[in-house]
C-alpha cells in the first residue's frame, strides 16, 4: 500500500526527522510503500530562514533527500489533495499522537518569576490536552544551575512536581535538554556545524563532571 506521511517534516530539528524517519521506516519494513507529502507552511519557512543557520538548513535538505522519497512541494490544502490524487496515495497518516514544546522558565519570560512561568505553562499544558485530547511531552527543559544551583534546583523541583501531578495522560515525561554541560565546555558540532554556536549555559552537570542537584527532580 503506497502510504503518504505529513507532518512537519520540513523543520530544522533533527528529532522531528528522526520520529518521522522511524514510522517511514516501520512502513517501509513492513512491505508498504511509504512517501512524505512535501508540504512546507510558508510561515514556517520564513522562521527559520531568519533563525537558522545556513548551514543547517541546506545540511537537513540534503539529508532529507538521502533519508526518504518526497513528493513534489505543497503550499496548500488543494496541493496536498491534488498530491494525493496524483500520486495515487491510498493512505494517509497525519501528524502525531502528542504533542511537545519547550520550557525554559528562567529565560521564556525575562522579568517573570520563574515559579509563575512554571505554572502558566502547567496551565498551558493543561489547555493543550483539554482541546486536542492527547498527552503533552516537554521535550526541552532547562535552567540555570552553573549561575546558581540553589534556584534552579528550587525552579526545577517545583515544575516536575506539578508536572508529575498531572498524571501521564495529560503530561506523559520532560526531557532535560542537555544535561551533561558545564561552564563554557561546547560539543564539537557547535563549531564544525552549528556555525559557531555560544556554549550553552544550561546544563545540570557540576565542573566535576557528576550530575548537580538539580537532577535530584528527576529521580523522586
Amino acid at each position: 500500500m503506497k502510504i503518504g506521511l505529513l507532518a512537519y517534516h520540513s523543520v530544522c530539528n533533527f528529532g522531528a526527522m528522526l520520529q518521522l524517519l522511524s514510522t517511514y521506516m516501520f512502513l517501509e519494513n513492513h512491505g508498504h510503500e511509504p512517501v512524505v507529502i512535501n508540504w512546507v507552511a510558508k510561515d514556517l519557512e520564513e522562521y527559520y530562514a531568519q533563525n537558522t543557520p545556513v548551514s543547517q538548513i541546506e545540511n537537513q535538505k540534503k539529508l532529507r533527500l538521502k533519508l526518504w522519497k518526497e513528493t513534489c512541494l505543497c503550499r496548500t490544502i488543494e496541493d496536498v489533495a491534488n498530491i494525493i490524487s496524483t500520486e495515487h496515495i491510498e493512505a494517509v497518516i497525519i501528524g502525531s499522537d502528542a504533542v511537545a514544546f519547550s520550557h525554559y522558565p528562567q529565560v521564556d519570560q525575562e522579568g517573570v518569576d520563574p515559579l509563575t512561568v512554571n505554572t502558566q505553562a502547567i496551565n498551558y499544558i493543561k489547555e493543550v490536552h483539554n482541546t486536542y485530547k492527547v498527552p503533552v511531552v516537554v521535550a526541552e527543559f532547562g535552567v540555570k544551575s552553573e549561575a546558581n544551583e540553589a534556584l534552579a534546583t528550587q525552579v526545577t523541583t517545583d515544575f516536575m512536581t506539578k508536572a508529575k501531578a498531572l498524571g501521564i495522560d495529560v503530561c506523559s515525561g520532560v526531557f532535560y535538554w542537555e544535561p551533561e554541560v558545564w561552564g563554557n565546555w561546547r560539543p564539537q558540532s557547535y563549531t564544525t556545524f552549528f556555525d559557531n554556536w555560544g556554549a550553552y549555559d544550561m546544563g545540570a552537570f557540576t565542573q566535576q563532571g557528576k550530575p548537580s542537584k538539580v537532577m535530584q527532580a528527576f529521580c523522586k
